[in-house]
């Protein structure tokens, strides 16, 4: 199963992701595949991991690393997203 993002912020990510992940697990996020020239590597705390079925959870991540490079790379990349969002019309 793929991870994917239900929501990322400046503080953290909430994914869907493989049922394994547990509270307190330590991760490495990046980005991949999203067609921007944006790339971001990002270490985080698993801060809540609620099961959905069999196979997944949403996972709640807390950006434990962000250094300043890593927080403009961040902010750049959702920038980005919010204009994406913008111009579709999703206000999800």
């Amino acid at each position: 199963m793929a991870v994917e993002t239900v929501d990322l912020s400046p503080g953290g990510v909430r994914l869907r992701a493989p049922g394994s992940l547990m509270t307190g697990d330590v991760v490495l996020c990046s980005t991949d595949g999203d067609g921007s020239e944006v790339r971001v590597g990002l270490k985080g705390l698993v801060v809540q991991a609620r099961k959905q079925d069999d196979r997944s959870c949403i996972v709640h991540i807390a950006w434990t690393n962000l250094s300043p490079e890593a927080r403009e790379e961040l902010s750049r990349l959702l920038t980005l997203h919010d204009a994406e969002r913008s111009a579709t019309g999703d206000h999800d």
